[in-house]
């Protein structure tokens, strides 16, 4: 299913807009009266790697409002030579008890798709999420 999404992304039917989810993101954290910090870079040209990105973004924050009871939640996306990365950090009450539901799991998959990961790092301070998406594929030629 998640390489059904990832397909169907990179062919624009479904393709998640990264800045309109940054922009939701915004929103919904405002809405949620959590204090939003997003600094995100342009990172036009790589289709896939942010669909994906963006589909994460969408969960990432959604669990952020739904579970984490936080006051604050930091987005950064940040482009390299390399990858994409994405980290969702929050100072809710993770206190490590980080059960990785069907959201997290399909993040997961999704990215996997795309030769990226992800990894979650919950703790008495918070919970960060950092999902990379490569800009190469697997067989080393670029992405475009």
């Amino acid at each position: 299913e998640a390489l059904s999404e990832v397909r169907t992304a990179v062919v624009g039917m479904r393709g998640a807009s990264l800045a309109f989810e940054i922009d939701k993101a915004r929103q919904a954290l405002t809405a949620a009266d959590i204090q939003a910090e997003i600094s995100a870079l342009t990172t036009d040209g790589f289709p896939a790697q942010e669909a994906v990105l963006a589909m994460a973004l969408r969960e990432g924050v959604t669990n952020v409002i739904r579970h984490a009871g936080a006051k604050r939640c930091d987005i950064r996306l940040e482009p390299s030579a390399k990858a994409l990365t994405l980290t969702i950090a929050d100072d809710g009450s993770g206190a490590g008890r980080l059960v990785e539901g069907s959201g997290l799991k399909g993040m997961r998959a999704r990215l996997a798709a795309i030769g990226g990961a992800l990894d979650i790092r919950s703790g008495k301070t918070g919970t960060r999420l950092v999902a990379t998406a490569p800009l190469s594929s697997a067989n080393g030629e670029t992405a475009s």
